[in-house]
């Protein structure tokens, strides 16, 4: 579908825009030694830099094979970077109108994503050949169609030639390997990539990304992280490169969507020597890693952190027929790795079941840990004050937002109450939700983001945390908590389900009422309370860090070191 769309739009927007043509006949000259004629000087200014690689290009020509092969490179890498930016800020400047008058925030997300049913020609998305387009969105969309056609065609032709010399380059590599294997001698080292979209941020993802990083440098393993950002520095087995630009979504605005450059992955997962790659988020980093898989010819992996379906419900409202939109892209997706690590039995059962169809053998089965501060051994020494302290406190962690279910605590949390006098709640963490929480719990103690530090404290001066979202596939805080001695109360769903199991330390059920009912039963019976402290403690250690990482190192072809 894809390459038909590209092909059914490409070649006759080609033929409409005589400079393209005219670009690409002097880049393909410039191969041969031929400088870009007259009609260069009268392009404009933004155009220059461009015809200046070409020109290199062509002066190399004369010199030795190897220095004109390295400034082939070289201006490939700038002529491809140049492109990119131009189509991100011609995008971004069509939008920048929507984003300033904060109509972005306002725009009907379920009609957006119904319309993504392109027509196989765009052009007939346009009211007329002049591109005049009176939708209330006032984006002239044919104008802009206009000004990316050069940008996007050239960026593709390169980018395109690059992709289909490496997998040339590497079509045999699967044989190769095998011989090698075979005879003995001559293999190919196993060398992981791990890309990510999210690593310095404050979420659940990055701290567990985190941890395997630290157990990476720890024992000084052959992967390396690569992250798209602009604050971070590389550092040991840590690869930073900056993105070609970034945006902050309306729905997530928290999380921003860095925009990497694939040529610049590209060349750095060749000469790292790499020969298998992991992905552990789906945009844009996912595709990257289905690039470099197809590029290649090399084993990828997906650990899969998010449950985007879910969330859509949740979060954006989606109705049906966009759900089931979302389904078939993840699927294609996911459907393209080699394998899936999966945090949950429920994600199991969903992706080897009939929407998904993924064979069985592809799922992974592996969970998290978390680190040594959280440790049962610190826990029983606030016990004294825990018992002797007023009232009781209820705690919840995270992002303070609709899908992870806060307002769900304020119901829980007001039944609690009703039936405690002296109970109180805290609320640790920052999300578009904080005003109403406020709102609703005015007398709720409020704290932002705190240091992972001062989390064991926090776990184990409170008497349950309230963990009341249905779409995490882990939930990361619930295994804290337990590691600390603090009762997690649940809904029975994905992640809270399987860390918690059948064991006495957390409450598990399947609505708000029933889980208010345990909560206070379980407060006003302080033996019960001590119980599941102790029973929590002993569950979290079966969370242990060297099976995991151990079964994990197996997975990725990494267990003999």
């Amino acid at each position: 579908k894809v390459l038909g769309f590209i092909i059914a739009n490409g070649v006759p927007e080609l033929r409409r825009h005589k400079f393209t043509l005219q670009f690409l006949r002097s880049f393909h000259n410039a191969l041969r030694g031929k400088k870009p004629g007259l009609w260069s000087n009268f392009i404009k200014k933004s155009g220059k830099p461009l015809l200046n690689e070409v020109e290199r290009i062509s002066k190399a020509r004369s010199r030795p094979t190897e220095e004109f092969i390295e400034q082939i490179k070289s201006s490939l890498h700038s002529l491809f970077l140049d492109l990119n930016k131009t189509i991100l800020s011609r995008t971004g400047s069509n939008f920048s109108a929507l984003t300033s008058r904060n109509k972005l925030d306002k725009l009907p997300l379920n009609e957006i994503l119904g319309k993504l049913e392109f027509p196989s020609i765009l052009r007939e998305l346009l009211d007329g050949e002049n591109g005049e387009n009176n939708s209330s969105s006032k984006i002239n969309i044919g104008r802009l169609f206009d000004n990316l056609t050069f940008p996007s065609i050239a960026a593709l032709l390169i980018g395109g030639a690059n992709f289909v010399s490496t997998k040339v380059m590497h079509d045999n590599r699967e044989f190769l390997n095998y011989f090698a294997a075979e005879v003995g001698e001559l293999q190919h080292p196993v060398k992981i990539l791990w890309l990510t979209d999210t690593f310095n941020d404050k979420n659940g993802i990055a701290v567990s990304l985190d941890n395997y990083w630290q157990e990476i440098c720890n024992r000084d393993l052959p992967i390396d992280f690569l992250i798209c950002d602009n604050s971070l520095e590389s550092a040991s087995h840590l690869k930073v490169i900056r993105p070609v630009d970034e945006y902050s979504i309306p729905v997530y605005k928290d999380q921003a969507i860095r925009i990497p450059n694939i040529m610049e992955i590209h060349e750095i997962f060749k000469s790292g020597g790499y020969d298998r790659i992991i992905c552990s988020t789906e945009f844009p980093m996912g595709l990257a890693g289905l690039y470099l898989k197809k590029a290649f010819n090399i084993p990828a992996y997906f650990f899969m952190h998010t449950d985007w379906v879910e969330f859509a419900k949740q979060a954006l409202n989606m109705n049906p027929a966009n759900i089931n939109r979302l389904t078939r892209i993840l699927r294609t997706m996911y459907r393209s790795y080699d394998k899936l690590f999966v945090l949950n039995s429920d994600h199991k059962d969903w992706l080897t079941g009939r929407k998904f169809a993924i064979k069985p053998e592809k799922i992974v089965d592996i969970k998290h840990w978390v680190d040594p501060l959280f440790s049962s051994d610190i826990a029983p020494l606030n016990e004294k004050q825990i018992n002797e302290r007023r009232g009781f406190l209820l705690l919840f962690v995270g992002r303070i937002s609709e899908e992870k279910g806060v307002m769900d605590c304020i119901e829980i949390f007001k039944e609690v109450e009703r039936n405690i006098p002296d109970t109180g709640i805290m609320f640790v963490g920052q999300g578009p939700a904080e005003e109403k929480v406020r709102k609703f719990l005015p007398n709720a103690e409020m704290r932002k983001w705190v240091d992972q530090k001062e989390l064991p404290d926090i776990y184990r001066n409170a008497d349950m945390l309230l963990f009341p979202s249905r779409f995490d596939t882990f939930g990361r805080v619930v295994l804290e908590a337990m590691s600390c001695g603090l009762p997690v109360a649940a809904y029975n769903e994905k992640g809270p389900k399987d860390i918690i199991g059948d064991s006495k330390g957390g409450i598990l059920q399947s609505s708000k009422k029933l889980l208010a009912a345990e909560i206070i039963k379980v407060l006003l019976e302080k033996e019960e309370l001590r119980k599941m402290r102790i029973e929590a403690v002993r569950r979290a250690e079966m969370f242990n860090r060297e099976s995991i990482f151990s079964h994990f190192l197996k997975e990725t072809g990494l267990e003999v070191l």
